[in-house]
């Protein structure tokens, strides 16, 4: 297609305009610019020393026969001392047989051959000679027009050492004028797909600052295949190049994800309990999940996924995000056989503090056919939420899974633990304090209750601490010590304190804490009633409460149901009432108390009156509300029974790990009322467990 001779000048080869032939003939449309992007101005010192042909490629696609960048042979003439240097340059494009014949039947390719199998040393009858001429002979064909006999025998004596084996490896060649590197990348067969080569092509068009690239597969009957790269660069490209930094770096990521994922399992349950977990789960994970995490991630995950496996039931993690800012944090949830509902999740996750950033879902799919879906939210904690996660991790992913079951309730009550710390039985101890106060017509809403608590986590450690030392029957120390500072802490905390209205809100969770003589808080109770929660009043203790005041009163609070039991005197007894008022049972109780002490002030001196709300009535079915109206009552009876002294003959014993500061308190009569016609036997029955 072209042809051309150049003279040698002082400075560089100058062209021979009168030999130019094809397009480096003068006058031929777009001549000047196809010329100029042949081959660099400067090519007189291209060659090396005992070099006399030199075969590249330009940087122009042929117009005719096959849109390929045409290639370019120079050619050093021999000339004696006092000749002046000539070369030709001839621009075309080699003919299929160029490619299709073996090396031994061309001949520039044949000596090349000769001085590689010359220079390897092998037996001329051995098998890795062989091998090595098969090498030579699948070697990319243009590649083997234009490398030098050093880098063919460094390519070659490495890649007979790569035979069949499972590695990944690098060979770079620098065009001799700078304009391209070619690269051979081996990888395992098995791990070879199309999202592997896009990874290594973008990394190696990174690393030599390219401007794009080709590539070209092959496969043979090697367990290796091999992906070759041209990468075109510009004029300046990289400064340094590092190849054993780029071939780890390729070897990153050509990592095949499944053995290192079995690598970590052996390494966290050893060999032969990691191989039967690999078994199970290296190819379970997605796509998406195995570019976004690691096989080590994996593993942990793992763990989790295990659990939910053997329990079926959601598992909780929650971790902060490495690099991230304080207070951003990762949630996974961990769930067997179906996914988890955004718009049930999300309420429970925004109760805690937290805002919900982004969420990623990924399904699961074990080899024995078992389906997981694992949720991944990055999150970030709501102003005032700082907490040290670690500190807190436990707490939060117990109470979310509680809040999940539906063994807690879904309220703002809950970023208490977030905040302050709290597990989730300090959190319902707050929220059940706020639950009486509501029913003595506390005036300030749940909402602002939860903001003033939220804002004062200093303040709600005390409150809780000053519970405990109060309660629980296993307090190291003195209590009374114990007492005074908690009570000096609260003090000093109230004074800091700059709303009149939050001052009056924490004021009155002291004032009911200070007002509590019995708990069954510290007691152990069966897993389904382990949030039942009772606590007895001395109402006289009360600062604000509606006439007339009763002597006692035992508040019995839980997810489920609000129960209040009003006793005028230590001896005295009433019914327990199904109350349909949820927002102030506690005056429809009070009323009939009213009503008792005028009815029947010369029958009964004295009286009480108990009522209960269902709080869940609403979400059951039809046929399953009267079971939950009786579970409901029970759960009052036993709450009432856990703050019981016991009668034995003469003997009074006080409840299990119950503090009493009332004194002993063996009477407890209750009777029917409406809703619990027929529930005196569950009474009793309760009462002989």
């Amino acid at each position: 297609m072209q042809y051309r001779q150049s003279r040698r000048t002082d400075s560089d080869m100058q062209p021979d305009e009168s030999s130019a032939l094809g397009i480096f003939k003068a006058g031929l449309q777009g001549d000047q610019k196809n010329r100029s992007q042949i081959l660099p101005h400067s090519i007189a010192d291209r060659f090396l020393p005992d070099e006399s042909v030199l075969i590249t490629k330009s940087s122009v696609r042929s117009l005719v026969h096959r849109p390929a960048f045409m290639d370019v042979i120079l050619i050093e003439h021999p000339r004696s001392a006092n000749e002046e240097r000539l070369q030709t340059l001839l621009v075309g494009l080699f003919s299929a047989d160029a490619y299709n014949r073996s090396v031994t039947e061309i001949p520039i390719l044949r000596q090349k051959m000769t001085r590689l199998l010359d220079r390897s040393g092998l037996p001329a009858r051995g098998h890795g000679i062989k091998v090595l001429q098969n090498i030579v002979e699948q070697y990319p064909r243009d590649d083997l027009f234009q490398i030098t006999h050093d880098d063919l025998y460094a390519a070659g004596m490495s890649m007979l050492d790569l035979q069949e084996r499972q590695r990944v490896r690098l060979f770079v060649r620098q065009d001799r004028f700078d304009r391209f590197y070619s690269c051979l990348v081996f990888v395992p067969r098995e791990r070879f797909n199309s999202d592997l080569r896009e990874k290594i092509g973008s990394a190696l068009q990174q690393a030599f600052q390219g401007t794009g690239y080709e590539f070209n597969v092959h496969f043979s009957e090697s367990i290796l295949a091999r992906i070759h790269f041209i990468v075109d660069v510009a004029e300046t490209g990289p400064a340094t190049l590092d190849t054993e930094a780029l071939e780890a770096e390729i070897r990153n990521i050509a990592k095949f994800w499944p053995d290192e994922l079995r690598l970590a399992l052996q390494e966290h349950y050893g060999l032969q309990a990691g191989a039967e977990y690999a078994e199970r789960w290296s190819s379970a994970f997605p796509t998406a999940y195995r570019e976004t995490f690691s096989p080590k991630h994996a593993a942990t995950d793992i763990q989790h996924l295990d659990v939910a496996s053997r329990t079926h039931q959601l598992v909780i993690h929650f971790s902060p995000i490495p690099h991230e800012e304080r207070g951003h944090l990762e949630l996974t949830i961990f769930s067997p056989g179906e996914s988890v509902v955004l718009s049930d999740i999300l309420p429970m996750i925004e109760n805690l503090g937290l805002r919900v950033l982004t969420e990623a879902p990924y399904v699961v799919r074990c080899a024995d056919g078992a389906i997981f879906f694992i949720h991944v939210f990055n999150l970030q904690a709501l102003s005032g939420q700082s907490a040290n996660l670690q500190e807190v991790q436990s707490n939060i992913e117990a109470l979310l899974l509680r809040v999940w079951h539906k063994a807690t309730d879904n309220d703002g009550f809950n970023q208490l633990a977030l905040s302050a710390g709290l597990d989730w039985k300090q959190t319902n101890l707050l929220r059940a304090i706020y639950r009486y106060l509501k029913q003595i017509r506390f005036r300030y809403s749940q909402e602002y209750v939860i903001q003033t608590l939220a804002g004062n986590p200093n303040m709600v450690r005390r409150l809780v601490r000053f519970f405990e030392v109060k309660f629980d029957p296993d307090l190291d120390g003195d209590r009374e010590a114990h007492t005074k500072e908690v009570r000096s802490d609260l003090s000093s905390g109230l004074e800091r304190v700059t709303n009149i209205d939050e001052d009056r809100i924490l004021s009155a969770y002291i004032n009911l804490l200070d007002a509590l003589v019995r708990t069954n808080y510290f007691q152990k109770h069966d897993p389904d009633q382990a949030e039942r929660l009772a606590f007895k009043i001395d109402c006289r203790s009360i600062a604000r409460m509606p006439e007339p005041r009763p002597l006692f009163e035992i508040f019995v609070f839980s997810s489920h149901l609000e129960a209040v039991h009003l006793r005028s005197g230590r001896v005295s007894r009433g019914g327990l009432r199904w109350s349909d008022r949820p927002e102030d049972f506690r005056t429809e109780v009070l009323g009939l108390v009213k009503a008792q002490i005028v009815k029947n002030a010369v029958i009964v001196p004295v009286g009480s009156k108990g009522g209960f709300i269902v709080r869940k009535l609403a979400d059951c079915q039809p046929s399953d509300r009267s079971n939950e109206v009786i579970r409901c009552y029970q759960t009052f009876i036993r709450g009432m029974l856990d703050l019981t002294d016991n009668r034995q003959g003469d003997v009074i014993s006080p409840p299990p790990q119950v503090l009493r500061y009332d004194g002993d308190d063996p009477y407890l009569v209750v009777a029917a009322d409406k809703g619990t016609a027929t529930f005196s036997d569950i009474a009793n029955d309760i009462a002989h467990e």
